[in-house]
């Protein structure tokens, strides 16, 4: 038995699985009682009301739309295989399409009604678990961050600052303008955590990952 290949398998495995489990406890917790305790609260004390930050948040929400996200991801991804990295292009890419279309088939499951702290526009989907917003932007901003960071000479710090930056003013957003609670964000970054330690693993084992 090849225990260090072993080991490195159980490594590898156990930040997805990790991502996962958290995920499903989440979800049956916002199941079986949904708010959450003091989640009501928190949501219609973090919302913002009519003025120019209402108008900020929004701003934000608009530039992290899905559609936004898939030109962004896209351009990327075409780019890396200018460069002939094609595999860790396709791994980037179909991170991000997995969780495009994980997440609207998750909140269909669960069926979390919005938050009823504000008027909300009608485009907006009925279910809110897990946001939409935070888990689109968290798998791009990550799978950009691994990328990245695999570069030589490239301060890794400086790259996981800038999104988390990111992460934050994106889940900031949906919250300001009452469109989620708390716990959505968190649903939104477990599922984009889940599926990005995945594609790290095999981003990692491709040639022209380095």
């Amino acid at each position: 038995m090849n225990r260090p290949a072993d080991l490195r398998v159980w490594r590898w495995a156990a930040g997805p699985a990790s991502a996962v489990l958290a995920l499903g406890a989440l979800t049956l917790a916002v199941s079986v009682r949904d708010p959450l305790p003091g989640e009501d609260a928190l949501a219609r004390r973090l919302v913002v009301g009519n003025g120019p930050w209402q108008d900020v948040w929004a701003g934000v929400a608009t530039a992290t739309d899905l559609l936004p996200l898939v030109v962004v991801a896209t351009v990327g991804a075409l780019g890396l295989v200018t460069v002939g990295r094609w595999k860790t292009a396709l791994a980037a890419l179909g991170s991000c399409a997995v969780v495009w279309l994980v997440n609207p088939a998750l909140k269909a499951l669960v069926a979390r009604p919005r938050p009823d702290v504000t008027a909300l526009p009608g485009h907006l989907s009925e279910h809110s678990f897990p946001s939409g917003h935070v888990a689109n932007s968290a798998v791009v901003v990550g799978a950009a961050v691994l990328i990245v960071a695999s570069w030589r000479g490239t301060h890794r710090i400086v790259s996981l600052a800038l999104g988390a930056v990111t992460l934050i003013v994106v889940a900031t957003a949906q919250l300001a303008l009452g469109r989620h609670y708390p716990s959505d964000i968190v649903a939104g970054w477990l599922l984009a955590a889940a599926v990005l330690a995945t594609a790290a693993g095999l981003m990692r084992s491709t040639d022209d990952f380095r």
